[in-house]
């Protein structure tokens, strides 16, 4: 049946009217449902498809003579009038709709263009392009009715119709009905009772209050929106691939919860990237625009499906914000509304200058941190801050000491040449007092180099056993190599290695051998027994000066970890102890100890590549007299070797420096220009030293701050530097472009953009200014659609042409007048309709109410729908006691199907449930995978979220009683619902049934309820006494062992009877 015709019927029916035609015509109401539905395809705002070059949905075409001399439409004229000719005729060449389109009209819809020419044709905007006139309220008989201005238009349509409200539904279905309507749970039974008891005139709105402050408001209206947002925790397409974007989910419901004016909740999300300074928040708003799929299969073109993104964004904002079928635009005109092709495109620029491309990555990308991680940010910061200012001092004061580093290199070099000594590939000196600053060496490279300052009297350690011990009680001992350096060799390979029991293969000389791999199956690795305190020695055979001890561990997933707690010992010929180290620090590959008492002295990197072996020391040193100096050769191979030391202040400099520089500073100071000094000076600034230091503790915390990993990370939108160019895409095809286009909006709503530059910023202005007429109208709609069932527009998607008309007309304008009268405030609207008389009627419906108006449409009772899939499985959870109240974070994985199949390209469709009490938490939080959504929630008519799902259509299945009767999420709920009847219901059988009822209904059961239920009871407990295995499955699989003091017999069948109450009919009906 078409849209027009079940207008026409609904019309005929609720007024009783006995004739097809009403007394005075409308365009809007009557006719131009009649003509978008069966003439705008042909004869409509679509250019490349109008046939004869008439148009219908314009006056002034559609009256003007054609060039064979006929009026399509001759105002008050019906026989001159060819459309009344053609759709009367039975000539199957001249009849309208032609055979062809399918289409035909009814006689009704005959008479109606017929009477509507014959009153001279009269066109109307279309209703919806109409900015909203917030009218007075309309006269009632009934004055003491009415709770507020909702109350009014309801009463006057009634009134109208001859009929009369329901009176005001009981506490009990009143106080579940606003709490499923506001937080998508029922009530608890200490609220119920609360709220029956308190007999104040004010008691309802204090519930209403209370209600909405609650967190369990976000998340219920939050699921709403993110339907529309299509938010998804994955990418879609074939490999569907795991996408982290849960922040934003967690911003949309906190926004809500806040009561952030819709206005503002609009911006942030449409363009927060383009605020001033935005917030993190407002960044991570902007995620509603990167819920669109990306596809990361192989030999894909990444910038086609950007395309589809950029597509989806325009479609998508325009059936959210304005209730228009934008899409129908993307390939050629549209066939209904007037809207052009190139409009579209102009939207579509809009949201075509991002820097989002299809890529697996999903860059822009904003990191979110943790309350502990943000502190940690912030004293980084500052600590930047701090280092930042003292870099400026220095630079500002980079000059002091130009004069001393200009005279320094009129200085010769006055070296101290250490001479070689016995060790091999040692050089000792002991050199004269004083500051030393550098060191040159020839012969060798530079890195090899290591320099020690050992005191006067202090010596080598002399020892021969060298043991390594895992202290602990019931441990291994493995390791890959032990090294033991005496003067620059390891000299552990000569000794005799010995352990405390050698196992696993694992012989003590792979200790000493010296292949420091690591890796047990390439037989490097020593293993002793598990025993109280392994251990490993070698016998170096006699005492020698030891410098330093290496030892390495063995590779592997924690295999390091047993080596945490180890001993490292030195003994002397006599097998005295002579050093000793003890350490609980886990390492991963090798640990040095340096053993000889010496102290290393450091380099500094230089600022420029090594050159002739000039190497400064990190600090200066003093050199006392009787000080030794030891320079060791890495890998020494009897090369001709000088070292000499230096006291110059910048002894690298002389040899680094930049020719021209070098040049200047070899001329007497007389000899230099101005130009010179100035050359000087800026090249001192540049690479002060200690600048330079300053520059790498600055450089070195920024490195830390960028390392601060977050809690997750969330894709966001970012305007490109450079605009994209666009142009229309011919058939909507993005390899074939036609003529650029630029930022834009539809012409038809006449809202102007005020010379501002066109982005999604000002897209956004654009959608909330109060001359818009939609974007007020379709928010407020929708808000009634959620309370009431149905939206006072039913096409809550569609407001164009092809969509329904409005009930109730003005209460829509005055609605949309209000919200913004409000500014936006959404809890205070939800709040309006909550408190009318309208919204508390009960809900029963008399076969007066089945014939007049069987969908409720014009209110003469209260609501009565099904409750959503979340909804279900969030009351069974809340009846249960399972419910877990914890908010935001990682989605979690509840209990479903295992499938054992994965997608083509991407990852299996099973899952891992979650542990404790994330398997609980509500259904907002359940991972949504696209390409197989949750199961449970599927059956319920949940949509997979690839594109926007402005309102669900509600189905009825067997499937849904497989779910709620099998499912382990329902029969977990059941074996809960069980313990909580047995441990708080009462003793008998009569008084834990009452109960259970009560607990799940929110009112007293009936005494036929109990009945049934006991005599079930009965009957299950003697079928489970028989069956003990079949008793304990059922009390305990899947929810766990039974609770002290519980018969299993008694569980199972209390848990039948929670899986009957869980399947009542009014378990899933909001009344």
């Amino acid at each position: 049946m078409n849209s027009a015709l079940f207008i026409l019927i609904v019309s005929l029916l609720v007024s009783g009217a006995a004739t097809a035609a009403p007394k005075k015509i409308s365009f809007n109401r009557d006719v131009r449902a009649i003509l978008s539905e069966n003439c705008y395809t042909c004869h409509g705002p679509d250019a490349n498809s109008r046939e004869a070059d008439l148009r219908l949905d314009v006056r002034e075409s559609a009256i003007s003579e054609s060039k064979d001399g006929f009026f399509a439409i001759k105002p008050g004229d019906v026989e001159e009038s060819e459309l009344i000719y053609r759709i009367f005729s039975r000539d199957p060449d001249e009849i309208m709709p032609p055979k062809e389109s399918k289409l035909t009209l009814s006689a009704e819809q005959k008479a109606i263009l017929k009477q509507w020419v014959s009153e001279g044709a009269e066109y109307e905007p279309h209703w919806a392009y109409v900015r909203p006139v917030r009218g007075k309220l309309p006269p009632v008989k009934n004055t003491e009715w009415s709770r507020n201005e909702v109350d009014s238009f309801i009463l006057a349509q009634l009134e109208k119709r001859g009929w009369k409200p329901s009176s005001e539904a009981n506490k009990y279905a009143l106080i579940r009905r606003v709490s499923l309507d506001l937080t998508g749970l029922p009530p608890s039974p200490k609220e119920v009772k609360d709220f029956v008891e308190d007999n104040s005139p004010a008691a309802y709105g204090k519930l209403i209050d209370r209600l909405l402050a609650k967190p369990a408001y976000g998340e219920h209206w939050a699921r709403q929106w993110l339907d529309l947002a299509r938010y998804a925790d994955s990418t879609g397409y074939a490999d569907d691939q795991p996408r982290t974007i849960w922040a934003y989910r967690d911003w949309v419901i906190k926004a809500i919860n806040r009561n952030m004016p819709f206005n503002e909740f609009t911006t942030h999300q449409l363009a927060g990237d383009l605020l001033p300074n935005p917030s993190n928040d407002q960044l991570i708003a902007t995620a509603f625009h990167r819920n669109t799929q990306t596809n990361n299969e192989g030999g894909t073109a990444d910038e086609e499906f950007r395309n589809v993104a950029v597509v989806d964004r325009v479609n998508t904002t325009m059936q959210v914000w304005m209730g228009t079928t934008m899409a129908c635009a993307q390939c050629h005109d549209h066939k209904y509304d007037p809207l052009s092709q190139e409009e579209y495109f102009k939207m579509f620029a809009i949201f075509n200058n991002t820097e989002d491309a299809d890529r697996r990555n999903e860059t822009p990308l904003v990191t979110i941190y943790s309350e502990e991680q943000k502190k940690k940010r912030a004293e980084s910061e500052l600590k930047i801050v701090e280092l930042q200012k003292e870099l400026d001092h220095l630079k500002a004061t980079a000059l002091n000491g130009f004069d001393e580093w200009v005279s320094s290199f009129e200085k010769p070099l006055q070296p101290t040449e250490l001479k070689v000594a016995i060790e091999k590939g040692t050089l000792k000196a002991n050199p004269s007092s004083g500051k030393i600053t550098g060191v040159q060496i020839d012969g060798v490279d530079a890195s090899r180099l290591t320099l020690k300052l050992r005191s006067k009297g202090e010596k080598n350690l002399n020892g021969r056993f060298v043991r390594v011990t895992n202290v602990g009680d019931n441990v291994f001992l493995h390791l890959a190599e032990v090294q033991v350096f005496s003067g620059g060799q390891n000299v552990a390979p000569k000794g005799k290695a010995s352990q405390s029991t050698t196992a696993f293969d694992g012989p003590a000389n792979y200790g000493n051998d010296g292949n420091t791999n690591g890796d047990f199956n390439k037989k490097s690795t020593t293993h002793t027994a598990q025993e109280n305190n392994p251990w490993w020695e070698v016998d170096l055979g006699k005492e020698v000066p030891i410098e330093k001890l290496a030892i390495w561990n063995r590779l592997g997933a924690g295999l390091a970890d047993r080596l945490k707690a180890h001993r490292v010992e030195v003994f002397d010929q006599k097998r005295k102890l002579i050093w000793k180290k003890e350490s609980n620090k886990v390492f991963k590959v090798n640990v040095d100890y340096s053993i000889d008492g010496a102290r290393l002295l450091p380099f500094v990197s230089l600022p420029h590549p090594k050159l002739n072996g000039l190497l400064r020391l990190a600090k200066p040193v003093d050199i006392k007299d009787g000080d030794i100096l030891e320079a060791a050769i890495k890998n020494y191979k009897n090369e001709r070797i000088k070292v000499a030391l230096t006291t110059s202040p910048v002894p690298e400099l002389e040899n680094a420096l930049p020719k021209d520089v070098f040049n200047l500073l070899k001329l007497p100071s007389a000899s230099r220009k101005e130009a010179d000094e100035k050359r000087l000076k800026d090249y001192f600034a540049a690479n002060n030293p200690l600048t330079q230091a300053k520059e790498k503790e600055l450089a070195a915390e920024k490195k830390k701050l960028e390392g601060m990993k977050g809690t997750t990370t969330v894709p966001v939108m970012r305007e490109m530097a450079k605009p994209r160019q666009t142009h229309i895409q011919l058939r909507g095809d993005y390899q074939v472009k036609d003529k650029r286009v630029y930022e834009g909006v539809p012409a038809v709503f006449e809202v102007p953009t005020e010379g501002e530059k066109i982005n999604r910023l000002t897209l956004a202005k654009w959608i909330l200014d109060e001359r818009n007429p939609l974007t007020a109208r379709v928010i407020a709609n929708r808000y009634w659609e959620s309370i009431f069932g149905n939206g006072i527009v039913r096409t809550s998607e569609e407001f164009g042409s092809q969509g329904e008309l409005p009930t109730h007309p003005a209460l829509l304008d005055w609605l949309a007048t209000e919200l913004v009268r409000l500014k936006w405030d959404t809890k205070a609207f939800v709040r309006l309709l909550v408190m009318s008389a309208t919204y508390r009627q009960n809900s029963l419906s008399t076969a007066k109410h089945v014939e007049n108006d069987p969908a409720n449409r014009f209110y003469a009772r209260g609501p009565r729908l099904r409750l959503t899939a979340e909804m279900i499985r969030d009351q069974a959870m809340f009846v249960s006691g399972l419910l877990s109240s914890k908010m935001y974070g990682v989605p979690v994985k509840p209990y479903q199907p295992n499938f054992g199949v994965s997608a083509a390209f991407g990852p299996g469709m099973d899952w891992k449930t979650s542990g404790g009490e994330d398997k609980y938490r509500r259904g907002v939080y359940t991972h949504w995978r696209r390409t197989n959504p949750y199961p449970s929630m599927a059956a319920f008519d949940a949509p997979n979220r690839n594109v926007c799902t402005v309102r669900r259509v509600p189905t009825n299945t067997p499937l849904q009683a497989l779910v709620t009767m099998n499912d382990p999420v329902y029969v977990e709920a059941s074996q809960a619902l069980a313990r909580r009847i047995v441990e708080k219901g009462g003793v008998t059988p009569h008084e834990r049934v009452s109960f259970g009822l009560s607990i799940c209904l929110s009112r007293s059961p009936k005494r036929i309820e109990v009945s049934r239920l006991v005599a079930l009871y009965t009957e299950l407990l003697a079928d489970y006494q028989k069956d003990a295995a079949a008793a304990k499955m059922m009390a305990t699989d899947p929810i766990g062992p039974l609770p002290d003091g519980m018969k299993a017999e008694e569980l199972a069948a209390w848990t039948v009877v929670g899986n009957v109450l869980l399947n009542l009919d009014e378990m899933f009906m909001k009344r």
